[in-house]
């Protein structure tokens, strides 16, 4: 087992201790940042985050919903992070919802977790409010905004309360209702504990390295970019820029002259695609190109050097600082984390699940292994039946809110959590990610093929810009089943060919990958995409929508 070291970082186990030690520790530190679509910035201290949370928590308290199940629906915004902490030091259950469902999903997710009361954005005052008319929501607060049914107002309402906080408050106590994000099946409502939560956030810093500028531009109502993005970092009181719109993303990424991004793939690769327009403006690109592709050669080796052009061209992208990408959702090209490596960037691969508060496991800087999605962190257990990741620790949900049999079913009868996702761990410690089990095709003659096997062989395909393997019953029966490629091609490098040249151009790459495969695995379909695949918030492709 390879050794690596751990950040020194404490533990919390209830959100009171959690806020009260950053606003003590931290009080004139700037902490949450965020810009507006004008480019305007707005900076809230550590002290300031601390008096806005706790006089928030003594009015949610003095109102009678310690206890309740209060909702966060919304962007990204100091607002909604202020409100999640309030939340919990009242002693109630925050549920963050995926406001990128459509509206009748948004009030079903209401309703499902017996939520009381609700913070809402502007946009989503009229999904919420019809369910005020039936007496099930108590009560509707604009999440931003000056006027007097908003998060500030509410925090003034605090100020001249003395109602006591933190002394009812028990790690195992409810904390948050996620919903999974349903890339195959209907969200599922996973309740957590403070303890899961906060035990979850310190790991995945004493891993990562939470002690650099962050940016943030994964969703909070997500686990991925709340706990272990935003609640992390926190602890060590590090500057946070938040971002709550796609559109500005990239702006604000150079805006916030971060060292940390922490994303999903999409989000990287449009990191690098900044950095090689950058080098199109300077007319360095193909001394660029020539340089990233011999040097990863020699980088395998150690033997890298001469990268001054390159942080040149970084400097010129206004990416001067940003040193470090953590990574999860799914799996990030070598060629790609190779290439960031040479301009200064290092990617850390991760995994996790909502269910496990998420993370479970990340590479460090001191033992990375492309490829691996690291190690798993201390409070986490792994073992492997027949293939599956099973999770035991700190970090594993209650389970499943109002659904008995469905969080019965998650685990084994040793009380292990399945997380449905298939791999293995090499004798260094380095867990794998090879598919998912419900994902797998099953031939009729008991092979299985694993689709994001495939994908990830078929993805680096210059044509191809985004893939989904699968299988669909053809031939003389309908357990004869073939493995179909559906593709999606690069608009930018198809344009000038028509839709007989690009399946004629994919046949003859796939044909070549299909040379090294035996013959259950070989891709026998393609299908051509006029656009995108459907995707979730958190950018992963919805398999339930090919």
């Amino acid at each position: 087992m390879k050794k690596f070291e751990l950040y020194d970082i404490p533990y919390f186990d209830t959100f009171f201790g959690y806020v009260s030690y950053i606003s003590e520790k931290f009080p004139d530190s700037m902490g949450i940042c965020q810009y507006d679509r004008r480019g305007n910035l707005t900076e809230r201290s550590y002290g300031q985050l601390g008096r806005d949370v706790f006089a928030a928590a003594r009015a949610i308290k003095a109102d009678g919903f310690a206890g309740k199940h209060i909702a966060i629906v919304g962007e990204n915004c100091y607002e909604w992070l202020a409100a999640f902490l309030a939340i919990n030091c009242a002693g109630a259950v925050a549920v963050p919802v995926d406001i990128e469902q459509p509206d009748e999903t948004i009030r079903a997710m209401l309703q499902s977790a017996d939520v009381s009361a609700a913070f809402a954005a502007e946009t989503f005052i009229p999904i919420c409010a019809p369910l005020t008319e039936n007496g099930g929501l108590k009560r509707l607060l604009r999440l931003s905004g000056g006027g007097d049914d908003g998060f500030f107002a509410l925090c003034r309402e605090g100020e001249g309360l003395d109602t006591p906080l933190g002394g009812e408050l028990e790690p195992d106590m409810d904390s948050s209702i996620f919903f999974t994000s349903g890339t195959t099946s209907s969200p599922k409502p996973v309740l957590l504990s403070q303890r899961n939560i906060l035990r979850n956030a310190t790991e995945g810093v004493m891993m990562a390295r939470g002690t650099q500028e962050l940016y943030a531009p994964l969703p909070l109502y997500h686990t991925y970019g709340l706990n272990s993005t935003v609640l992390g970092s926190m602890i060590n009181g590090v500057r946070i820029t938040l971002n709550g719109d796609l559109k500005t993303m990239l702006r604000d990424l150079k805006l916030s002259k971060a060292e940390t991004v922490v994303a999903v793939p999409l989000m990287v690769e449009a990191v690098y695609g900044m950095l090689m327009k950058s080098a199109e403006a300077s007319e360095n690109t193909a001394e660029a190109e020539t340089f990233l592709k011999k040097h990863r050669f020699w980088g395998r080796f150690g033997m890298t050097r001469g990268q001054e052009a390159l942080y040149k061209i970084k400097e010129a992208a206004g990416l001067g600082r940003l040193n470090q990408c953590v990574v999860g959702g799914a799996n990030m090209s070598r060629e790609l984390c190779e290439n960031l490596g040479l301009f200064g960037i290092s990617v850390l691969q991760g995994y996790g699940i909502t269910e496990c508060s998420p993370l479970i496991s990340v590479n460090t800087l001191d033992s990375c292994r492309m490829g691996s999605v690291g190690h798993v962190v201390p409070g986490c257990r792994v073992k492997f039946t027949d293939g599956e990741i099973l999770v035991s620790g700190t970090n594993v949900m209650k389970g499943y809110y109002g659904d008995e049999k469905l969080t019965a079913e998650a685990f084994d009868a040793d009380g292990w959590f399945k997380t449905g996702d298939l791999g293995y761990m090499d004798r260094d410690g380095f867990l794998y990610i090879t598919g998912r089990r419900k994902n797998l095709i099953v031939c009729k003659n008991g092979n299985k093929v694993s689709p994001e096997m495939l994908e990830a062989l078929i993805a680096p395909l210059p044509l191809v810009k985004e893939v989904v393997v699968s299988g669909t019953t053809g031939g003389d029966s309908t357990d004869d089943v073939k493995v179909v490629a559906s593709i999606c091609p690069d608009p930018l490098l198809s344009a000038d060919m028509s839709a007989l040249e690009i399946l004629e151009r994919l046949q003859r790459d796939i044909d070549e990958i299909n040379r090294t495969l035996p013959t259950y695995q070989q891709i026998q379909m393609i299908n051509i995409r006029d656009g995108e695949f459907e995707k979730t918030a958190s950018q992963k492709i919805k398999r339930s929508a090919v």
